[in-house]
């Protein structure tokens, strides 16, 4: 059986990909079966950084900035490389296989799966991405331990006052280390915080579907809103702390943690929340064949496009169902009251009656009038 042939760029015997990662990045290259990318939101960050760097560097003191800026961007680039590192692990020594792999701002991307030819479990996301952000701050310790083995006049007092410090410590050479230390740890800080397409974003979306597993995805995708808008209220609190700590400061924290958080509210409406809790319902179920070799065939039955709309069917007449119990009841409620009410009316006259019996009487007055019109 063909896989299916969603996009018009893909020849039918070509395997199922999605064309979400080719659209805000660039092309890099195949290899090993995994499309890589890279977001144009990098070239946006560079062209900023190196503006930056440009309209600095002749001011007093500034003359070693455009090195420094290098150096920082070595060390982040590292953290991208652990992260790639990690998931070609996953996908040529585990079988945990990646069609595409994008690397963002903060390394790589966490995809939408749901169009994928790689549908990846709840429990398969959470090993990936808490390896892959392992290993980066792991790579941040090994950073540490090295500073620590070469400056044996270190002492944790030191540390403080430079994680104090905008520079990340790059204004000396022999903080070089504890600069490296303390951006990878902020590369893994960053990719925990669950906007669109970080690490913390699967991460969250894969908890709370095994928390609530036994529910449906409507409850589930409920669930991690509510977790969503949680953690954006608490960085908004934590904005507001930090607003009185940064009353002496040069550079304001609490502008950057107060727009994280409005950008994660608004987020929390998108639909790559439904869509991941979809992706791991389609990965238990097995809806889409595993990306297991480059020619292999999706094996035969129904395809997974008239199962996830089956899904929507059964879903539509469910809610019509409960629909129709609740009217059943409360029509039951309404008669059961009615004698009370005309017996009510006819002893104490109109005015007797609250608002919600002339609400019943009306509602009987309509029912009436619908089946006398279906009779006719």
């Amino acid at each position: 059986m063909p896989r299916l042939n969603v996009f018009s760029r893909q020849q039918p015997d070509e395997p199922f990909d999605s064309d979400v990662p080719s659209s805000w990045s660039l092309p890099l290259g195949e290899y090993g079966g995994i499309h890589f990318y890279v977001s144009y939101a990098v070239f946006v960050a560079a062209a900023v950084l190196t503006g930056l760097v440009v309209m600095i560097q002749n001011r007093p003191g500034n003359a070693d900035l455009p090195l420094t800026a290098l150096i920082a961007v070595g060390i982040w680039t590292i953290g991208w490389i652990v992260q790639v590192g990690v998931h070609l692990v996953f996908h040529f020594g585990l079988g945990i296989h990646s069609r595409n792999i994008t690397v963002g701002i903060l390394g790589v991307e966490s995809p939408n799966r749901i169009w994928d030819a790689t549908q990846w479990k709840a429990s398969t996301t959470v090993a990936v991405a808490s390896t892959t952000l392992a290993a980066v701050f792991g790579c941040g310790l090994i950073f540490f331990a090295i500073h620590a083995i070469t400056h044996s006049a270190w002492t944790s007092g030191q540390l403080m006052q430079l994680l104090r410090s905008p520079g990340f410590g790059l204004g000396a050479s022999e903080s070089l280390w504890l600069a490296g230390t303390w951006l990878c740890w902020v590369q893994v800080l960053c990719q925990l915080f669950p906007l669109s397409r970080n690490q913390g974003r699967a991460l969250l979306m894969s908890v709370s579907y095994l928390a609530a597993r036994e529910t449906d995805e409507v409850f589930q995708t409920k669930l991690a809103r509510r977790l969503l808008q949680l953690v954006a209220i608490s960085t908004l609190l934590l904005a507001m702390a930090t607003m009185a700590a940064d009353q002496n400061v040069a550079v304001p924290r609490w502008p950057l943690l107060v727009f994280l958080s409005v950008l994660l509210w608004v987020s929390c409406r998108s639909s790559d929340l439904r869509d991941s809790i979809v992706s791991f319902h389609m990965a238990d179920s097995d809806y889409l064949p595993k990306l297991t070799g480059g020619d292999e065939e999706a094996t035969d039955g129904p395809s997974w496009v008239s199962q996830l709309s089956e899904s929507i069917r059964m879903r539509k007449k469910r809610r019509l169902a409960r629909e129709a119990l609740r009217r059943e009841r409360e029509e039951a409620d309404d008669e059961s009251r009615l004698d009370e009410v005309l017996q009510r009316l006819g002893e104490k006259g109109r005015d007797s009656l609250s608002d919600s019996d002339r609400a019943l009487l009306k509602r009987v007055s309509e029912n009436l009038r619908r089946q006398k019109e279906s009779g006719n």
